[in-house]
């Protein structure tokens, strides 16, 4: 069964019961672009994900809704964490990068011209992102395809570019990374300049690979509220000691 009968079903159970005044305060929905991806963190088994975009928001979480997830206000520019578990929401805000660019830090994307199966009529191209000659990051990514959720992605991974520098900062020059500066910190977004990313995957050998996607789901409003009663804390006060 569809988000979109389960919805309008309900709506229609509570107008019996409850009269159509307060079925509409129960029942508030947004229109939605719902996606699925199958995942896979570095060294671990894939598991499915999902995010949910308006213009307002970008959630995402492993498709339950009453569980924990990381939501994104794109007019604030302002990422929440909610952990379920221990009743917090991690905040983090943006913040301008004071890293320092590497001296050598060359830049190269290889154009794959092999071809491959179109999505919603979008071609897709394989590109190929070097640092300093290093293999960092594969993106199979379709111009064109979900305009709105590149841009969503596009936001999400610039908040998170300034606290990836503060830990970055914090992490001793022996253990980092050039991969890591270009995916997470100075270029955390030039792969979608190419398009809506169907696939990709990261030097660590992290994952995601498009399932499926609806557009102009209407979802309920609630799922982009954040719990009243939690404790919020920031990065800079886990680093400190200063924990929620």
């Amino acid at each position: 069964m569809s988000v979109r009968h389960i919805v309008r079903s309900g709506v229609l159970a509570l107008a019996i019961v409850l009269g159509p005044g307060i079925a509409r305060a129960v029942t508030a929905t947004q229109s939605a672009t719902i996606l699925t991806f199958s995942e896979r963190d570095t060294g671990g088994a894939p598991y499915e994900a999902r995010m949910l975009i308006t213009p307002q928001y970008l959630r995402m979480d492993n498709g339950a809704d009453g569980g924990g997830f990381i939501l994104l206000n794109r007019a604030t520019r302002t990422v929440y964490s909610v952990s379920r578990s221990d009743r917090t929401i991690l905040v983090i805000t943006p913040e301008k990068i004071a890293f320092p660019r590497p001296a050598r830090f060359r830049q190269r994307v290889v154009k794959d011209r092999r071809d491959f199966p179109a999505v919603a009529g979008k071609r897709v191209v394989h590109y190929t992102f070097f640092t300093n000659g290093k293999r960092c990051f594969d993106v199979y990514a379709a111009a064109g395809l979900l305009p709105d959720a590149v841009a969503a992605l596009r936001e999400y991974q610039r908040v998170l570019a300034g606290e990836q520098a503060i830990t970055e900062a914090r992490t001793p020059r022996s253990m980092r990374s050039v991969c890591d500066l270009s995916n997470y910190i100075f270029r955390p977004a030039r792969y979608l300049d190419l398009g809506f990313p169907v696939r990709q995957r990261d030097d660590a050998g992290a994952s995601r690979q498009l399932l499926n996607f609806r557009t102009a789901v209407p979802v309920a409003s609630s799922l982009f509220a954040l719990p009243s009663h939690y404790r919020r804390y920031s990065v800079g006060q886990m680093a400190g000691g200063a924990g929620p």
